[in-house]
């Protein structure tokens, strides 16, 4: 059964409204708190849909801040186990790459950070604040294959 496009506008409407309205409530959420995702195991490079979801979420955070002249910083740090700095240099390439083609030119700046327990992590500040903790499996890149390198 073929629906009249009226219905199927209206359907999409339905669908991308909400879609929008979560992506700016999460952003000003995470004005109180961090959103963390990757625990218990961390992120494996394979949900790439879902990574680039919350890489938009820093942009629309950095876009509501009242502090928007302020830049995005993501800090890398290597977790337990995990020994080679090429690692943090290429998650940071490939996060900071993907949010540079959504944010003003040069806003973002990457740092990496002192090693932490447990696994590895990207931190992503905004306005000042913690906004964003992505925790990787040991080893693993976060987006490997799915983002174009910037």
């Amino acid at each position: 059964m073929s629906f009249p496009v009226w219905i199927k506008l209206a359907l999409l409407a339905l669908f991308v409204s909400p879609c929008v309205s979560v992506a700016r409530t999460n952003a000003q959420s995470n004005k109180s708190s961090p959103l963390i995702y990757g625990e218990p195991d961390g992120l494996t490079g394979g949900d790439c849909e879902g990574i680039m979801m919350r890489l938009d979420f820093v942009a629309v955070a950095d876009k509501d801040t009242a502090a928007n002249d302020q830049p995005i910083i993501i800090v890398a740090r290597l977790g337990g186990r995990e020994n080679a700095r090429g690692l943090n240099r290429r998650r940071l390439h490939q996060v900071a790459g993907y949010l540079s083609r959504r944010v003003s030119k040069g806003k973002v700046i990457t740092a990496e950070g002192e090693r932490v327990s447990g696994l590895g992590r990207l931190e992503f500040y905004v306005g000042g604040r913690l906004n964003l903790v992505l925790k990787i499996r040991r080893n693993r890149d976060l987006v490997k294959g799915c983002v174009p390198a910037g």
